[in-house]
């Protein structure tokens, strides 16, 4: 694999593109290590991240994004018009789980209505990136960058599937942004990065972050995931990691979601799914006012005040046929300690708040856990800890319980520290020296057929009548491998017919550590390459070769016909199932 050549560019950009916020940094070229964070945005606010939410027209126009794009929607949902527009909100964990990531997933909309996936990602990346050039161009009139002179890396987290981040890299080129000229950097490597570069004085007093063989865990809890990571710095100053990457969707905003069950213990399901679905404006802004007041809480005393909105008082008068002050007055609505207010007002007691936090802190720590009880977190000297979600002193709490005497560092701003080290591995791509397979990796290839052991239903002839065996896994590198920076694994492959006029690689993986046929369970297919072999003169002689290059964020492949020098070099397309 080919070195990002770094000195072609002018800036190095990181388009940091998370669950609940978005945001971007870069740095120049003559002055690598500062970092500018944007906080300008349109909507005044001095925040360095703005809402993950984009809006278009009925035709797929963009319109707006982040509290823009918010305002925007609540606006239209005032004059009865937001049926004609599109509003998508905390878009990005659709590629997490669910359906198979491919090009032609579709979004619903706030409102109900439907977008390609890819449009609405390539769209808010649009934006981010003509905000991220407009800015640096209005601080730097004199010395102007066009989108070409920059290198640009985009974050995702590191337990992603292939596919998704494959999905995010169409999206971004969608956007503008060439492939060449783009990396995708992974979030928690992003901030074991921008670690190494922390201040003595937001250091524990017996931690050397630069000291050789120190190994540590990182830890980055944002609004959809948790990642963890586990590094080992070399001698050489750079990182190892030791431990194939972690996690689940245990982010911030599952904590919005247990919200959701909690106001409907006390409405009911149905009336809270006709505020949804019915008024999702006013959904919207209940949710904007949770999420301020999750971020602000910090003790158990006392009382928080929840607004009620006008929709969940008309859902609940046609659903229950009675209004809340008068379920109230009856005892019909019951919720131990939960008042009303006026009209209103829900005063809601902030232990309850703390225990929606807490039931999700508990599945974080239980992770943590379980990951410090392997063989491979032996000695480990300490803990990083970032993300949005890490500013939550119920998680911080939580994980010293957990981690025991191990260190906790949470960085200052903890939650850019991702996108600081964005930047950080733009110019510096080769940063880790080795990284651990998430999955076992193999191709599909055919081989003699055994008797009495290969499957009957995997056999079939070539072009000699030699009964041969489909649909073997052929191990590239298996589970948890370590794979080196730059390397790459190299096989050599020949048609199964004389006549074969081109010839089909498919990627198969798998979380197993051995398998012996791509059919067996657990096995399922990430990708193909198609490569020309038109020119069938040589017969069944023609060798194919197939080099995979890893060791980076990305799997790259190269698969040439020897014979006629035709070859296919392409970041493998996991979309093509």
């Amino acid at each position: 694999m080919n070195p990002v050549n770094i000195d072609k560019y002018l800036v190095t950009a990181a388009i940091d593109f998370g669950t609940t916020y978005s945001g971007y940094a870069y740095s120049y070229h003559y002055v690598k290590d500062k970092i500018h964070v944007n906080s300008n945005w349109k909507c005044g606010s001095s925040m360095f991240k703005v809402p993950t939410a984009i809006l278009f027209d009925d035709k797929g126009n963009f319109i707006s994004f982040g509290h823009e794009a918010e305002d925007d929607y609540t606006g239209y949902a005032d004059s009865n018009e937001e049926k004609d527009y599109l509003f998508f909100y905390r878009f990005k964990m659709n590629l997490y789980k669910g359906a198979e990531v491919s090009r032609d997933i579709m979004l619903p909309a706030m409102n109900g209505k439907k977008m390609k996936a890819m449009n609405v990602f390539a769209g808010a990346i649009q934006y981010l990136k003509q905000h991220l050039i407009d800015s640096i161009n209005q601080r730097n009139a004199a010395n102007k960058v066009h989108v070409n002179n920059v290198q640009w890396v985009l974050t995702v987290p590191a337990i992603w599937s292939d596919a998704a981040k494959h999905f995010m890299r169409e999206a971004t080129t969608k956007a503008g942004i060439k492939s060449d000229n783009l990396v995708i950097a992974l979030e928690p490597e992003c901030a074991s990065i921008y670690c190494q570069t922390l201040p003595v004085d937001q250091l524990p007093q017996q931690i050397n972050m630069n000291a050789v063989g120190v190994r540590y865990m990182v830890v980055d809890i944002g609004g959809g995931t948790v990642d963890i990571t586990f590094h080992e710095r070399q001698p050489n100053g750079k990182l190892k990691e030791l431990y194939k990457a972690n996690g689940d969707d245990s982010g911030g905003t599952k904590v919005d979601q247990l919200f959701e069950d909690y106001l409907s213990n006390i409405f009911s399901k149905q009336v809270i799914h006709a505020v949804k679905d019915k008024h999702p404006s006013e959904w919207l802004e209940m949710l904007r006012e949770f999420e301020a007041t999750k971020r602000s809480l910090h003790d158990t005393d006392g009382l928080t005040l929840v607004k009620l909105k006008p929709s969940l008082h008309e859902m609940h008068e046609e659903i229950q046929s009675t209004t809340i002050a008068n379920a109230f007055k009856r005892g019909s609505i019951y919720h131990e300690d939960v008042k009303l207010q006026g009209k209103n007002i829900l005063k809601i007691p902030k232990t309850d708040f703390r225990e929606l936090i807490v039931t999700v802190t508990n599945k974080i720590s239980e992770l943590v856990k379980s990951l410090l009880q392997k063989p491979e977190f032996k000695d480990i000297d300490f803990i990083i800890l970032v993300g949005g979600f890490a500013n939550s002193c119920f998680v911080m709490d939580k994980l010293k319980e957990t981690a025991g005497n191990i260190p906790i560092i949470r960085p200052e701003e903890a939650e850019l520290a991702v996108v600081r080290g964005a930047v950080l591995f733009g110019w510096k791509p080769d940063k880790l020296t080795s990284r651990k397979s998430r999955r076992t990796y193999g191709i599909a290839i055919w081989r003699n057929f055994r008797e009495g052991i290969d499957p009957e239903n995997l056999a079939l002839f070539d072009s000699e009548g030699v009964r041969k065996c489909d649909n073997i896994f052929d191990c590239l590198i298996k589970i948890n491998q370590t794979v080196e920076a730059g390397e790459t694994i190299s096989r050599v492959y020949f048609p199964l017919n004389a006549n074969t006029k081109s010839s089909i690689i498919d990627l198969f993986a798998t979380v197993k550590e051995n398998v012996a046929y791509v059919t067996d369970p657990d096995v399922f297919k990430v990708g193909s390459v198609v490569l020309d072999m038109s020119d069938i003169s040589g017969g069944k002689n023609r060798e194919v070769k197939v080099n995979l290059h890893l060791g980076q964020t990305e799997f790259k492949l190269d698969v040439i016909d020897v014979t006629t020098g035709n070859n296919v070099t392409a970041i493998y397309d996991f979309l093509s199932q």
